[in-house]
Parts: structure tokens; C-alpha cells; sequence
């Protein structure tokens, strides 16, 4: 009896395998569709309404406040000084996530990983003491790719002001 059982879950389980096949590639397709349906739509728009998207507002904005800048004497240092202090801004925020970076891997690389690592999962903001959602080692994996993220826009924010 048990052997006809599991012959059955077994059969119900590789006919459920196979059916998911093709819905699995209808949904890969449909992300798709949505996801490119989605650029053109936003390219479209950018493209008849450019003060109607985030981007196209900010280069409408941009280009009145260069012309404003560039066109009169009286607000030189103003120009001057609002491009130094996102330098400044950008190069903080780098620096900032470069130092956490490097301090967080260098933890991860330690030699007594297994204790800092239960340090990190008791000392949870989110649960305190309750049960630990994540894996430590998870919680510094996301913290190592968010801060990487966070230095890769900050040097992308820098190259594009210094080309202003």
C-alpha cells in the first residue's frame, strides 16, 4: 500500500513538473513584454511630453539653470559653488561607502567569522531577541552589494557633474 502510494505522489509530482514547463516560459514571456512594453512606453512619453518623467524634468530644469548661470555675471560663484559642493557631496558619499565596504569585508574575512557572525544575528533591530529571519552571513551579503551599489552611483553622480 505505502509503495503505491509514493508511486502515485511521485507520478502527480513529475506531471506537475511538466505542466509548470510551459507556464514557466508563458511567464517568462509576459515579464518580458511587460518589462519592454513598459520602455517603450516611457521613451514614447519622454520622447511627446519631456517635462511629463522624472528624466525629462530634470534635463528641462538643468538646462534653464546652466542658461541662467552662464548667462549672467552676477550668478558666476553661485554656479561655480553649487558644482563644487556636489563634487564635494559626491565624493563624500564614495569615500563613505568605499570605508564601510572595506570594513565590512574585511570582518567577513576574519579569522573568528563564526562568533562576529552571532554577534550580528543577536543583535537584530528588526526581531531583537525573537527568531532570526535571515542568515547572518545573508545580512552581510546584502550589506556588502547595497554599499557596493551606493559607490557605483556616487563615482556614475561624479563623471556625469564633472562633465557640466
Amino acid at each position: 500500500r505505502e509503495s503505491s502510494l509514493s508511486t502515485l505522489l511521485i507520478d502527480k509530482m513529475g506531471e506537475a513538473e511538466e505542466s509548470q514547463g510551459w507556464t514557466e516560459g508563458i511567464m517568462l514571456c509576459l515579464c518580458f513584454a511587460i518589462v519592454f512594453g513598459y520602455h517603450f512606453w516611457y521613451f514614447k512619453m519622454i520622447k511627446n511630453n519631456p517635462t511629463g518623467t522624472v528624466y525629462g524634468l530634470g534635463k528641462h530644469i538643468r538646462r534653464e539653470w546652466i542658461t541662467k548661470v552662464l548667462g549672467q555675471e552676477k550668478h558666476a560663484i553661485l554656479g561655480v559653488q553649487t558644482v563644487r559642493n556636489e563634487l564635494l557631496t559626491g565624493q563624500f558619499l564614495a569615500q563613505a561607502s568605499f570605508v564601510a565596504l572595506s570594513l565590512v569585508v574585511g570582518a567577513a574575512s576574519s579569522t573568528d567569522l563564526p562568533l562576529k557572525l552571532e554577534v550580528i544575528g543577536k543583535s537584530d533591530p528588526i526581531v531583537g531577541d525573537g527568531p532570526i529571519p535571515a542568515a547572518p552571513i545573508l545580512k552581510l551579503a546584502l550589506l556588502t552589494v547595497l554599499l557596493g551599489f551606493v559607490f557605483v552611483n556616487s563615482v556614475q553622480h561624479l563623471r556625469v557633474i564633472r562633465h557640466v
